[in-house]
């Protein structure tokens, strides 16, 4: 409903008709540049990492100040200490893009917009994603049947999928059954069936919840079943947990979405009942099996993307591969009791950034990436403050990197050597080692080397 610019002058200029109590008639005219006088007005655009928390105000506020968007208490409250401790106004761009078209239009045609039966007024923005035919967000007027947005815009479940249940509009709204779709998108009709509008974004819930890899690995089951007595292979595979729905309450399943039991993980399917100190003797067995197959050059990996681009990297054998994981400490401080000539480490970027900031747990219970001091990297490689005010607000070391590479800065590179540096103070003796950073697609992205 806001067309631009001249939108956005308009409304400047009839707001201050108002503010400065001049003839109320004059909101009956559209503003002419040749006749009317503009309002001074700044518009600046302000890009921030990017964050779900940011639909709360003072997050917002926070990220707009450069730093990491985090809610903060109130009061005090934004219409009194805002951006830079200021008064702020905090609106939704939603919001602001009607306000235009109310003041030309008048309210009574505002309010027309809606259908009826809504309580409340105008248009918004809707939406659905999942397995539909037609995910996407749709300017619609309140009011409308969560069964047209589903069917008629949304274009129901794709096939082979069955709505099982939706979400209205976000994470803090609850889930609904399909019988439910003939509630009127709007707060008080949502509200009618038990939850809250939310965003108006919903989610349709239509498949079970297991990862692609098991998927894959129960398809590839059936079809060597199937040739093996001739049969198409055309069956549906029932999977059940005993009391898995009792022990699915006790988990995040619920707020993800995955009703009436748990969920199926993992990249390949197939747990290994390993404990910590089960882990770190079978790092501690490797190398021991390693030396003795004569082999001078092993390598660590922290999951198997990593250990696949090493072992062609550098054409390893599979007796020189040691299954890290997140216990660099428990690799390297048995090489410093059991030197072997040369050790490779291999990671992700997010992993093997906190082995450069000093930590040999890796795993995401025991440490966290530090963003200042990945910040104060990228400064010593040149960034200018902007993007260094950004990276330091940055919510995962992903979105770090990416900003980094954006900028043709080379922070791969630095995490690898400030990795090494960790690797050989703890090694501290005759073991030489080199870093590889891994990216997602498996492409050696940083390095740092012997």
């Amino acid at each position: 409903m806001c067309h631009g610019l001249r939108d956005v002058a308009n409304l400047a200029w009839k707001l201050d008709l108002v503010l400065s109590g001049r003839a109320p008639d004059a909101l009956l005219d559209t503003y002419q540049p040749e006749r009317d006088s503009l309002v001074p007005a700044v518009i600046s655009a302000a890009v921030g990492a990017g964050r779900y928390i940011c639909g709360e105000e003072t997050a917002l506020i926070s990220s707009l100040e450069g730093r990491r968007a985090n809610p903060r208490s109130k009061p005090p409250f934004p219409a009194a200490v805002g951006v830079w401790g200021k008064p702020t106004c905090v609106n939704n761009v939603e919001t602001l893009c009607n306000v235009p078209s109310i003041i030309g239009n008048g309210i009574p045609w505002y309010q027309g917009l809606a259908r009826e039966g809504s309580e409340d007024h105008g248009t918004k923005l809707m939406g659905f994603s999942g397995k539909v035919k037609n995910p996407g967000v749709w300017e619609l007027p309140l009011g409308i049947p969560a069964r047209e947005l589903f069917e008629d815009y949304a274009g129901g479940m794709r096939d082979g999928y069955t709505l099982k249940a939706w979400q209205p509009g976000g994470a803090g709204t609850g889930f609904l059954l399909p019988e439910h779709l003939d509630a009127q998108m709007f707060s008080g009709g949502i509200g009618k069936v038990g939850t809250r509008m939310g965003t108006g974004l919903a989610l349709a819930v239509g498949e079970p919840a297991i990862n692609a890899v098991p998927r894959r690995m129960m398809r590839e089951a059936i079809a060597a079943l199937a040739a093996d007595h001739g049969a198409p292979g055309d069956v549906v595979i029932t999977i059940s947990i005993d009391g898995g729905e009792a022990l699915a309450g006790k988990t995040w399943n619920p707020r993800l979405g995955i009703l009436g039991g748990l969920s199926l993980l993992g990249t390949t399917g197939i747990v290994l009942p390993y404990s910590c100190s089960a882990w770190i003797h079978s790092i501690h067995s490797g190398i021991d099996v390693a030396r003795a197959s004569g082999f001078d050059h092993v390598a660590g990996s922290t999951g198997n993307t990593s250990e696949a681009a090493v072992k062609a990297h550098y054409g390893l054998e599979d007796p020189a591969l040691l299954d890290m994981g997140d216990f660099a400490g428990g690799l390297l401080k048995y090489l410093r009791r059991n030197p072997l000539p040369w050790l490779t480490i291999a990671g992700g970027f997010a992993k093997l950034t906190k082995l450069a900031q000093g930590h040999l747990d890796l795993h995401s219970s025991r440490s966290v990436v530090d963003f200042d001091d990945l910040a104060g990297m990228i400064d010593g490689l040149g960034a200018n403050p902007d993007l260094v005010s950004r990276l330091r607000g940055a919510n995962t070391a992903y979105q770090a990197l990416t900003l980094a590479e954006q900028a043709g800065l080379r922070l791969a590179d630095l995490v690898a050597r400030r990795a090494r540096e960790t690797a050989l103070a703890t090694l501290a003796g005759e073991t030489r080692c080199d870093v590889l950073v891994v990216a997602r697609d498996g492409a050696v992205i940083g390095h740092a080397g012997p």
